[in-house]
């Protein structure tokens, strides 16, 4: 889980971070036990990508986002029910995809 560390840096630190992370996820080498965790630091991550002053201005933060959005959603209903506001906030933050994107 190392991955996990990356995420506090810069964008590309953060995109590195995401890419073990999915990795991980991908290769079913993260356990069910700690995956709750994992999603609530990626949770943490798309939320501050997203409601970062200025950061979706940068392309690489965008593709940042899109990713977390995409572990996010992979997410168990359990883990995502524990996230805080999740339910209104992914809401919010798909606007502001989509807005990015016009």
């Amino acid at each position: 889980m190392r991955g996990m560390g990356f995420l506090t840096g810069g964008r590309q630190e953060r995109s590195v971070g995401i890419g073990l992370i999915e990795a991980l996820i991908v290769s079913r080498q993260v356990a069910e036990t700690v995956r709750p965790v994992v999603d609530r630091v990626l949770w943490n991550q798309l939320v501050y990508v997203v409601f970062k002053e200025g950061a979706l201005d940068h392309p690489h933060e965008q593709v940042n986002a899109q990713r977390l959005l995409v572990l996010v959603d992979q997410a168990s209903d359990a883990s995502k029910q524990a996230l805080p506001d999740y339910a209104a906030r992914i809401r919010e933050i798909r606007i502001r995809e989509i807005r990015a994107r016009l």
